[in-house]
């Protein structure tokens, strides 16, 4: 899964690179869902940037998850677990509760693992941020392994995945 800028008339190139770039490492393009980060969208000459795109890629053909209504029982096809939504509605973090400037909403980061992942699997975000993959890995019962790079955020990661166990265990 990836996290990009909407697609607009000045990074279309860039977007189509990604896509590129995941093939050349065995990644197939799965889907595209839009994130509508609040109700109110602007359209006057220009996109107001309440919007960000999540891409989703599988490594090989898509992992079988989705039940096949016409063969019944335990009978499963290939794709995400569901339908995906045709955008993805749900407000960023208020900035005064960010731990990091692009954090990602918790719920947002358990509604994709919903779809992609089944319980006790293993979550890799290679650019963990905020932790909020962690977060939402924690309470949805998948594990997970988070790189960060940066020091200061990696406490509080620790802090935020502690919170959040403390929380659970209540």
């Amino acid at each position: 899964m990836e996290v990009l800028p909407e697609e607009n008339g000045s990074n279309y190139h860039y977007l189509y690179e990604i896509k590129q770039m995941a093939e050349k490492c065995g990644f197939i393009y799965y889907t595209k869902v839009p994130w509508e980060k609040s109700g109110f969208v602007s359209n006057t000459g220009r996109k107001s940037k309440n919007m960000q795109d999540i891409m989703i890629f599988s490594k090989g053909k898509a992992r079988a998850l989705r039940p096949d209504r016409k063969k019944g029982g335990s009978a499963l096809m290939s794709g995400a677990k569901g339908m995906f939504p045709a955008k993805f509605q749900i407000p960023p973090v208020p900035g005064k509760e960010r731990i990091h400037q692009s954090e990602l909403p918790v719920s947002l980061c358990e509604q994709i693992l919903e779809f992609v992942t089944c319980e006790k699997e293993v979550v890799l975000d290679t650019f963990a941020g905020s932790g909020s993959t962690g977060e939402a890995c924690l309470n949805k019962g998948r594990n997970c392994i988070l790189i960060e790079l940066l020091k200061e955020n990696v406490e509080k990661i620790q802090a935020r995945l502690e919170r959040s166990v403390q929380k659970s265990s209540l």
